[in-house]
């Protein structure tokens, strides 16, 4: 039987896939369940083994790999590796394997629409991606080229002058009930700004980012620490605080959980948050880490630099 997806995929599917589609929130999955966001994702990435990766979508297809814990996403993605040609060496091979291990343990046969993407053989997504690893070990492989390999500099990575008047009417709460507003945490010192929500499923997603942004605050860079939930209205006080507990974050002044129900649309519309939601909660999101400065411009930076020590932060002024 058809999915609410498959009406979804057939129309996006009569035109080529870019990048933007690939956006978390894009309007084609708004309301859709996490299952049917899931699999037009994956409709989607499997379309480029027909027609070739664009460039600004190949560390978009790397990110999938290096974090999805859907089967459904990684099948999809294992068909678009093959679209790379004499690109798909290297990392990728890493990559596939990695996700093939991933799912090892929560393997799915794959249903793909027809005439939309051509049927194969292999019909789980584990047997996707253990095929094209085989694909890409038997094929010659092509010198690198820079910035179109799996390096995760091709995404995305925003640099957004934020609005002080805008950002002081956003009343934020954090993980002991205290309000404040997001221009107060921001303002006169840089920020290590994260978003999370503690309903994701993913381990690799939220639950690294502040176990790893925990982490970094506990070090005591001098520069503050702050994660903003995508699910607000679900995420109180008591949960955020249980949730940053859990991965050893350092409460403070400067090292909060918050979230900012009231204001929550502004935010998303603030920092182009790559964030969808379905009936209930967020069906698909992508890992968001942002520099803020002094200057309250915010710079997205490659979402694993926070298990790196950064630069010495830049006083105010």
């Amino acid at each position: 039987m058809p999915s609410a997806a498959d009406a979804v995929i057939v129309e996006l599917l009569a035109q080529p896939v870019t990048a933007d589609v690939l956006r978390q929130d894009a309007p084609h999955t708004a309301g859709l369940s996490t299952s049917d966001a899931e699999r037009v994702r994956a409709h989607l990435l499997a379309s480029f083994e027909a027609h070739g990766v664009p460039d600004d979508a190949r560390a978009v297809l790397a990110e999938e790999l290096r974090t999805s814990a859907s089967p459904v996403v990684l099948a999809g993605a294992a068909r678009a590796v093959r679209g790379l040609g004499a690109d798909a060496a290297g990392d990728w091979a890493a990559l596939l394997q990695d996700a093939a291990d991933r799912v090892a343990t929560a393997d799915v046969y794959v249903r793909w629409v027809p005439g939309v993407v051509a049927a194969s053989w292999m019909r789980t997504a584990r047997g996707e991606l253990l095929a094209t690893l085989d694909e890409i070990g038997k094929a010659p492989a092509a010198a690198a080229e820079p910035g179109v390999g799996t390096d995760r500099t091709t995404l995305d990575e925003p640099v957004i002058p934020l609005d002080a008047e805008a950002l002081a009417t956003v009343h934020v709460e954090d993980q002991d009930g205290a309000r404040t507003t997001l221009l107060e945490l921001l303002a006169g010192r840089e920020t290590l700004l994260a978003f999370f929500y503690t309903r994701c499923m993913n381990p690799a997603r939220c639950s690294l980012t502040i176990t790893r942004l925990a982490a970094s605050a506990r070090a005591d860079t001098g520069r503050a620490h702050l994660a903003m939930s995508y699910d607000p209205a679900y995420d109180s006080p008591a949960r955020l605080r249980r949730y940053g507990a859990e991965r050893g974050f350092p409460f403070r002044a400067d090292a909060r959980l918050v979230r900012g129900p009231e204001s929550w649309s502004e935010v998303r519309e603030m920092f182009r948050l790559r964030v969808g939601y379905g009936p209930v909660t967020v069906n698909e999101h992508a890992r968001e880490l942002f520099l803020v400065g002094p200057d309250l411009v915010a710079r997205g930076l490659d979402p694993d630099a926070i298990a790196q020590p950064l630069a010495t932060p830049r006083a105010a002024g």
